[in-house]
């Protein structure tokens, strides 16, 4: 074989030796690209679940549903209507006419069976790092109306109708209506100051969250038995970062209960109606939280708006003076007593009227916390009166089963007044009742899994509410306090004056 067949067969040789190592190259290359797309792959699935975290953590939605049945009785003594009196006088001009006309039998007025429902959506969207915007939509209806009738009447001046304040919390006309919409900036400047403003989170605070089984409030709202209402305002608050005082905070609140529009001298009532408060919570743990409250009620005027039909259309014709309020509390969470966690609780509170002198002639010319109906004497004047109140109560939660046994104790002196008619009661919001009022409930929760939320559960209630009236006016400052034992056929009274009352009810409620 000569020299240039020698190279040919070493070329072709060699190329047939490289041949499997090209095509092993080749297959290792595509087996590296197929890993990469498949990490590429993986990454941009954990992009997406963060992606979706993220979403998952700016926007929370949770709410609740409510069916309730409840059974009301009462017991009204002898005594006469001030409006048929006074309407009848004005037709007749006879006033033994329109004392007899306007006598009212003692009466024992019941609903057997009041059922209805309640619907919550809760929204809590994060703006920024430190700005939040919170939600809570209502809807609260009686089954088989679409009004407020079964629930209010001439019995307390905070249910003879819906107000601003109670929208949500007394059941209407079905609508979803707004009951909280605040924005809070939150840390300003990392110095532990808030600011948060709009429809405010100052209904169902503590100790009424035991017995509605919600969770503990944080550091928004006003004690229950001072303020269950929805106001329209202002909170500036500073929780500073304190060893000794765990949780400690100090807030400073603002609120609007009625807005007197433009003014004009056909417009009697010329200034709005506000309150401001302040809190101090020098410590705030499970085992103990302290507080101290102080608010003041300026402008009040002698109704608000409202369309009943016992009142008509009212609206308020005069402003009556200022309100101070003050109060102390404290509760507890107490963990491992036996076999269960015990919750207690005390508050106690004074209320102090100034009036100014001015009178309301749509309801017989009485003032704040004094006189009565078309100047019938009382012996009560102009001066500034005192009232005072206390609730106590505790609730055992058996862990176990998770049964919880719950009673609540309030006494409200004979001028005693707050600011509570969203309270979660039928017959009228028992903190501000001038007497005493027990209450016991039973709540089983259902030992299920919950899906949408941690916080998420069913359960049902059953409870009972015995009010003991001593004085009337509960829940009212127009019009001075009378002992209900004193009243006679021939008193003149612009509301009945219930003796007693009492409210048997059960509710299946799921919160998610």
């Amino acid at each position: 074989m000569n020299r240039l067949g020698k190279r040919l067969v070493t070329v072709t040789l060699a190329a047939g030796l490289a041949m499997p190592a090209v095509a092993m190259a080749a297959d290792d290359l595509t087996q590296k690209i197929d890993m990469l797309q498949k990490e590429v792959d993986a990454l941009k699935q954990q992009v997406k679940k963060h992606e979706d975290k993220a979403i998952e953590k700016w926007l929370t939605i949770g709410g609740d549903y409510r069916f309730r049945l409840d059974s009301l009785r009462g017991e009204v003594p002898a005594f006469a209507n001030a409006m048929t009196f006074a309407n009848t006088f004005m037709r007749t001009g006879d006033q033994n006419a329109a004392m007899a006309a306007a006598m009212t039998p003692a009466a024992k007025p019941e609903n057997k069976t009041l059922y209805t429902n309640r619907f919550g959506l809760d929204l809590h969207a994060k703006a920024t790092s430190n700005v939040t915007v919170n939600a809570r939509l209502l809807m609260y209806k009686t089954f088989g109306a679409q009004d407020d009738n079964a629930v209010t009447g001439a019995y307390f001046s905070d249910r003879v109708g819906v107000f601003d304040g109670t929208i949500g919390h007394i059941p209407a006309d079905g609508a979803l209506v707004v009951d909280r919409a605040y924005a809070t900036w939150a840390n300003i400047a990392d110095s532990g100051v808030w600011f948060s403003a709009g429809r405010r989170p100052s209904t169902n605070w503590a100790p009424e969250h035991l017995r509605l089984n919600n969770e503990r409030p944080g550091n928004g709202g006003v004690p229950a038995l001072m303020v269950d209402y929805a106001y329209d305002g202002m909170t500036l608050g500073w929780a500073p970062d304190i060893e000794a005082l765990p949780g400690a905070y100090a807030k400073l609140c603002y609120g609007r209960g009625f807005e007197s529009g433009l003014s004009s001298s056909a417009n009697s009532v010329k200034h709005d109606m506000d309150m401001f408060g302040f809190n101090l919570t020098p410590y705030d743990t499970d085992p103990l939280r302290l507080f101290f409250q102080y608010n003041r009620g300026f402008n009040l005027t002698d109704t608000v708006v409202m369309n009943n039909t016992a009142f008509g259309n009212t609206a308020p014709s005069v402003q009556l003076g200022d309100v101070d309020w003050f109060g102390i509390g404290a509760d507890s969470i107490i963990k491992k007593v036996g076999p269960g966690t015990l919750n207690t609780f005390g508050q106690a509170a004074l209320s102090v009227s100034r009036p100014n002198g001015s009178v309301s002639a749509q309801f017989g010319n009485v003032g704040l916390m004094n006189g009565t109906f078309m100047g019938q004497p009382s012996g009560a004047g102009f001066e500034d009166k005192t009232g005072w109140a206390v609730l106590v109560g505790a609730r055992y939660d058996y862990d176990r089963t998770k049964t919880k046994l719950g009673f609540e104790y309030n006494h409200g002196s004979q001028n005693w007044i707050t600011m509570t008619p969203a309270s979660d009661d039928m017959w009228t919001s028992k903190y501000g009742t001038r007497g005493n009022v027990y209450e016991g409930y039973v709540i089983q929760e259902l030992n299920m899994k919950p899906v949408s939320s941690y916080l998420a559960k069913v359960f049902f209630k059953v409870g009972y509410q015995y009010y003991d009236f001593e004085y009337t006016g509960s829940n009212n400052w127009v019009g001075a306090a009378q002992k209900i034992s004193d009243i006679k056929p021939t008193t003149l009274q612009l509301l009945a004056p219930v003796k007693s009352a009492q409210d048997l009810y059960a509710t299946f409620e799921v919160k998610f």
